[in-house]
């Protein structure tokens, strides 16, 4: 599966934004081989974010972020 591209950031792997780890994702609960590093502002404590939940909103959504 290719990695989405963001808009105002289409580098974000090479910036380390985006990252090459393993990670179970709580949003989506699947395991992905790349893992969001960038901000995500929310009022819970999230970690292990995929990048495919970031680019779609479902992050978002789910954590009011």
């Amino acid at each position: 599966m290719d990695l989405p591209v963001f808009k105002y950031n289409p580098n974000a792997l090479e910036l380390g934004i985006i990252e090459e780890d393993e990670t179970h994702c709580p949003v989506c609960e699947k395991k992905r081989n790349y893992v969001y590093r960038g901000s995500f502002y929310s009022e819970e404590e999230v970690e292990g974010i995929c990048p495919w939940c970031i680019a779609d909103g479902s992050a978002a959504a789910k954590f009011d972020g």
